[in-house]
């Protein structure tokens, strides 16, 4: 992918930090914490213009979140030029 190039897709995901944010993140992404007005993941969607939600989390949230937003991704990877954020 090329510098001037829009990804794809683009993945957001958690890493093991996401303890650093509890107990915020007992029940949400690290994704899902807000930075002002909007959503980590509302300001990484907008930057790559992302249109299909798509997200990497523990195995305890994947369920909440499959319910919560049935459209989204959760924990799967595509075949495609993909960012992870």
């Amino acid at each position: 992918m090329k510098s001037n190039e829009k990804p794809q897709k683009v993945i957001i995901f958690d890493d093991n930090k996401i303890s650093n944010f509890y107990p915020l993140t007992l029940n949400r992404s690290t994704s899902d914490l807000r930075c002002g007005i909007l959503k980590l993941r509302q300001r990484i969607n907008a930057y790559f213009q992302n249109k299909n939600q798509s997200l990497i989390t523990l195995i305890p949230l994947e369920n909440l979140y499959k319910i919560k937003h049935p459209s989204w991704q959760i924990n799967r990877v595509a075949n495609v030029d993909t960012l992870f954020c």
